[in-house]
C-alpha cells in the first residue's frame, strides 16, 4: 500500500542516501586532487555524522515510497545507520 506524502517529506525521507552520495563524490574529488589523509579523515567523520544526523528526521517521515523502486522505512534507516559504523 503506497504511503501519500509531499515534496517536502521526500527531502527529509532520501536525505541519508544524498547525503552518502555526495559524501563519496567529494572524498573521490579529494583524493583525485591530492592524497591529504587527514583531510579524507576530517571530511568522512564530518560526512558520517551529518549523515547520522539525518536520520532522526528520515524517521519521522517513515515509512513512504520515493519513487517506483525506493521505499524508505524504518528498517531501511537502520541499515544506512549499521553500514555508518565503521567495520560494520
Amino acid at each position: 500500500m503506497p504511503v501519500s506524502a509531499n515534496s517536502a517529506s521526500y527531502g527529509w525521507a532520501l536525505a541519508p542516501w544524498i547525503g552518502l552520495a555526495a559524501l563519496a563524490l567529494v572524498l573521490m574529488a579529494l583524493v583525485a586532487v591530492g592524497r591529504r589523509v587527514p583531510g579524507a579523515g576530517a571530511i568522512t567523520f564530518a560526512g558520517l555524522a551529518a549523515v547520522f544526523a539525518a536520520l532522526f528526521p528520515a524517521a519521522a517521515s517513515a515509512p513512504m515510497n520515493a519513487g517506483i523502486l525506493l521505499r524508505v522505512d524504518r528498517f531501511a534507516l537502520f541499515l544506512v545507520r549499521f553500514n555508518d559504523v565503521p567495520g560494520g
